[in-house]
This record gives structure tokens, C-alpha cells and sequence, in this order.
């Protein structure tokens, strides 16, 4: 998940995995954005920002470079915002 007002992300035990990070809340959607494939940055990054701007879901596979290891490994993600009741 990843709270906006603060741009941390936490990871949960399945996405750690995935990322080879250890699970919960350690590095901002900038740092994760460095861990993204070059070629797949921007159309995440639309993705995300269109999904929040319509108030709808997203739905974006991407790479990344897994640490430790640096392997190349796909990420589905999916997901919509969760706003706050004054509509922020």
C-alpha cells in the first residue's frame, strides 16, 4: 500500500517476497519507482496517477530488479485509492 500524504510504501509478506525487501513500511513510491525497469517507469507512473485522478482502479504489470539478487522479475499490480470523507 502506499499512503500519498507521506509517499511511504509498505509492503506486505507476498510483495516482500516478490521484492526481496523485508515486509512493511520502509521506502517511498520515489525509492520503489528507482526499482522499475527503465522502460516501464513512465507507464506505471500514468497508470497510478490516472487511477487516482478518475477515482478508479489500476491495473499495470511491470518489471523490476529484485534486491538482493538484481534478478529481472514481473510485478501485477493492481489496485484504486482509498480517499478520505471530505473527498481528499
Amino acid at each position: 500500500s502506499w499512503n500519498v500524504e507521506s509517499d511511504v510504501v509498505t509492503f506486505s509478506e507476498r510483495a516482500s517476497e516478490i521484492f526481496g525487501l523485508p515486509p512493511g513500511p520502509h521506502m517511498t513510491w520515489t525509492e520503489m519507482r528507482g526499482l522499475l525497469h527503465p522502460d516501464d517507469v513512465e507507464r506505471v507512473k500514468l497508470a497510478v496517477e490516472q487511477a487516482l485522478a478518475d477515482r478508479s482502479q489500476y491495473d499495470v504489470d511491470y518489471r523490476i530488479r529484485r534486491s538482493p539478487d538484481g534478478a529481472i522479475v514481473w510485478v501485477a499490480a493492481k489496485g484504486q485509492g482509498v480517499y478520505e470523507p471530505n473527498g481528499q
